[in-house]
């Protein structure tokens, strides 16, 4: 049997991989079709067709009775020419990627933080002006409704940077990081412990993705872990100064810690994403 593995691409998914044997199996129940494309590096590829008409049997010896091979379902040199792909009528019997899944997963969650990210700190930035002129004002309407605005906006962006924590967690296998990724979030809403937590759940996923690159052949780091150290440490020095002035210094340091928060979930997730298409082999 083959030991070459294959992967199959589908409106931009990947599936895979299979052997020979499997794949030729698939395309012969019409679970794959003609407009799927096969490759064994994920840099040629061909269509399914081509796949059946130049694949190697599976076995140099006799087919064993019941055993699907490449060689018996590959069309006859008559019927190839007019082949026309059937439509898939089974469900399909395979897992997609994860690492494919991861990226784009991960991609689409950091354009909505993006976008919630520019709606907060612009809200605060106003907020922190109109404050300053708070005396002038006739009512606080405005004042109140940027004030709303703001919160429901920096809400959005705290759980979607959540959720890209979670993600980004995800790239660490299973058992080889220091914290699940339900538990690296989940921790961080326990008072006062999430103190502790909040280094293993920034700065230990950092650790970790650097330690799963270098595991992965790659040299270096894939993300500056003393520079997310650096941001976690600055992160609670300004959460504790807005709870120390409450009044006068609030918005300012809430705009802070809105900063760093973005560039960490940023930073993260962007190494999350690095390892992940390099352990798919650079595809996105």
């Amino acid at each position: 049997m083959s030991a070459e593995k294959y992967y199959v691409k589908r409106s931009g998914k990947l599936y895979g991989p299979f052997t020979v044997e499997k794949l030729a199996n698939c395309i012969n129940q019409e679970i794959f079709t003609e407009k799927d494309q096969v490759s064994a590096n994920q840099l040629q590829w061909e269509s399914a067709r081509d796949f059946l008409k130049t694949a190697k049997s599976v076995s140099t010896s006799s087919p064993v009775p019941g055993r699907l091979t490449a060689e018996s379902v590959r069309p006859t040199a008559s019927a190839s020419a007019h082949w026309e792909a059937p439509q898939p009528k089974m469900k399909f019997d395979y897992q997609e990627n994860s690492e494919y899944e991861l990226i784009k997963k991960l991609k689409e969650s950091l354009n909505v933080f993006n976008i919630f990210a520019v709606i907060a700190g612009v809200g605060c930035g106003v907020i922190t002006l109109l404050s300053v002129f708070s005396a002038d004002l006739k009512d606080y309407t405005v004042l109140g409704m940027f004030v709303l605005m703001e919160f429901a906006a920096a809400l959005l962006m705290f759980i979607f940077g959540f959720i890209i924590l979670h993600r980004s967690w995800q790239s660490i296998p299973e058992g080889e990081g220091r914290a699940t990724p339900g538990k690296a979030v989940g921790f961080l809403f326990i008072p006062f412990f999430n103190l502790y937590w909040i280094f293993i759940a920034y700065y230990g996923l950092a650790l970790d993705l650097n330690e799963q690159w270098r595991r992965n052949g790659m040299g270096g780091n894939v993300i500056n872990d003393g520079g997310i150290l650096t941001m976690v440490i600055l992160f609670l020095c300004v959460g504790f100064l807005g709870n120390l002035f409450w009044g006068y210094l609030f918005f300012w340091t809430f705009l802070g810690q809105l900063a760093f928060f973005y560039s960490l979930i940023v930073s993260l997730a962007g190494g999350a994403l690095r390892l992940s298409i390099a352990k798919n082999g650079g595809n996105q």
